[in-house]
């Protein structure tokens, strides 16, 4: 099945005029750790607007449509955290300079211990002469406006497609990677599996929760991410980690280099990562997972900079599938996957998930004053996404955990309870535990064994197969917004977006199982 999907995802020119009471703010600052240097991938929160940005490696944030108010600006990173009151009274409030300094002899002491938490500062700042008592407290996370644990744990450990914030679907939620949609057409879903295992060119992003206002796009009903992933958005560093974990994957290697925007005017950011284990805590799930990024920008002058970005993440991983408790019981185990069987000594897996869709993009960005902010951004993506799965044609049933394999077919036969042959089901179950799993042997023998003349043509005729359904992704995107200040009562904002994405969907033949070939005839 071929399929085209063309369309026009925003494309809107808004001008907004606001007297001063509009509460449409904009609140921005600079902040400064130990050494006057910045302080790189903070997060800032305003508490009362529930908003979290991080901070990018000039130590810079911004918050924007703020009412006007007092707000507590909470500030963070690793064990440290303190908070400032800040009045947001006009159009643009530039809090300047924040400088935080840490106490270093605090630094590896035990959690019970008294932890010297940080000293802010404000220098020109535009807060209200009223708040100059600062309190130093510890402050807890503020759910949905930091990286709430719970939430991170939710949707690690079940997805998205089992947990639902507030019962809203994953398509209700916009990522940007760069000011360009990243969110699938046909499915109108954002697969952050695209650029899995980046985590270290990817940290600089801000979110909008909700329906609140964002630069970037509408946003949806769950809300915004916005990622920027340009090369001189990165932090300076050279970065090898490695992680050992039971999880889906065991290992984890992560190399990371970044420069930082150097003197003759370039950036450079590059990171490769490799995921992978030959069994994930879920018997028979297999996962082997490479990613790279590489990021470049040139700052032509004050005013004009391009980036050029790049990512990838082919991954190939066995899936688990959902059983019924008879299944599960039978095999003492809540963590029983019918998807597997054994293979000349070997777990092999039915169900692999193969995934590989690239993304080339490329920005420029114009500042004529500081008043003035314009992106233009293109994108081209194309790639493969393939889930494989049993076939069969006109034979039984290979899965191991069919209805009619299991004891309770013969209890609730509606001809009559059969007890004694429910019981030697459930002996075979608990006596022999790979009744359970695929038997792989067999399907070959049973396609070996099949010789047939079909169209003229004599051979083998698979009777079971593994096939491959595939989605073939061909997506070009463009996207233009700018921000205009005027004065302190007018600004505009402008945007649009166009999206061309062609997904060719269609069943590719992976395996005969020891076939010449498949005749598959609907019925």
């Amino acid at each position: 099945m071929k399929k085209s999907l063309l369309s026009l995802v925003f494309s809107t020119a808004t001008i907004c005029l606001f007297a001063q009471q509009a509460d449409n703010s904009l609140l921005k600052g600079q902040i400064l750790g130990n050494n006057n240097e910045p302080l790189v991938e903070a997060e800032v929160v305003l508490k009362e607007q529930k908003s979290l940005a991080i901070t990018d490696n000039q130590g810079r944030f911004q918050f924007s449509n703020l009412k006007n108010r007092n707000y507590t600006l909470i500030i963070s990173q690793n064990a440290f955290q303190d908070s400032v009151t800040v009045a947001v009274d006009k159009e643009l409030v530039d809090l300047g300079t924040i400088k935080v300094s840490f106490n270093n002899s605090s630094w590896g002491m035990a959690p019970q211990q008294n932890v010297g938490m940080p000293t802010i500062t404000l220098e020109e700042s535009s807060a209200s002469p009223d708040d100059e008592n600062m309190s130093s407290q510890s402050i807890s996370g503020i759910l949905s406006a930091s990286r709430d644990p719970y939430l991170s744990a939710a949707s690690y450990t079940f997805g998205s497609l089992r947990y639902q914030i507030r019962g809203y679907k994953r398509n209700h939620l916009e990522v940007y990677m760069n000011g360009l949609l990243m969110n699938d057409l046909a499915s109108g879903s954002a697969f952050f599996g695209q650029w899995g295992g980046l985590n270290d060119a990817f940290r600089n992003q801000s979110t909008t929760f909700g329906l609140n206002a964002a630069d970037e796009g509408f946003g949806g009903l769950i809300g915004l991410t916005a990622i920027d992933a340009t090369a001189n958005s990165q932090r300076a560093q050279t970065r090898i980690s490695y992680a050992r974990a039971n999880a889906t994957y065991r290992n984890r290697l992560m190399i990371t280099h970044s420069t930082g925007m150097m003197k003759n005017g370039w950036a450079l950011s590059a990171s490769v990562s490799r995921r992978w284990a030959n069994e994930g805590y879920i018997p028979g799930t297999s996962y082997d997972g490479y990613s790279y990024y590489l990021g470049l920008s040139k700052k032509l002058n004050a005013k004009n900079m391009l980036h050029f970005t790049t990512f990838g993440a082919p991954t190939k991983r066995g899936k688990a599938m959902p059983a019924i408790q008879e299944a599960m019981d039978l095999m003492g185990s809540h963590y029983y996957n019918p998807n597997w069987g054994y293979l000349n000594g070997e777990k092999r897996n039915a169900r692999i998930n193969n995934t590989f869709q690239p993304v080339f993009m490329l920005n420029y960005e114009w500042k004529p004053n500081a008043l003035t902010f314009i992106n233009f951004a293109a994108a081209y993506q194309n790639g493969y996404n393939g889930n494989s799965a049993l076939d069969w044609y006109n034979a039984q049933d290979p899965r191991p955990d069919y209805y009619r394999n299991l004891p309770s077919y013969y209890l609730l036969n509606p001809a009559g309870a059969n007890e004694a042959a429910a019981e030697m089901i459930r002996n075979e179950w608990e006596e022999n535990p790979e009744i359970g799993q695929i038997n792989w042997n067999r399907l070959y023998e049973t396609n070996r064994l099949n010789t047939e003349t079909v169209n003229g043509v004599t051979g083998l005729r698979s009777l079971y197969v593994i096939g491959e359904d595939r989605d073939d992704v061909n997506k070009y995107n463009f996207a233009a917004t700018g921000q205009r200040i005027i004065n302190e009562h007018v600004s505009l904002q402008f945007g649009a977006n166009y999206i061309h994405q062609r997904t060719e969907s269609y069943r590719k033949m992976f395996d005969l199982l020891g076939g010449d070939f498949y005749v598959n005839l609907n019925q």
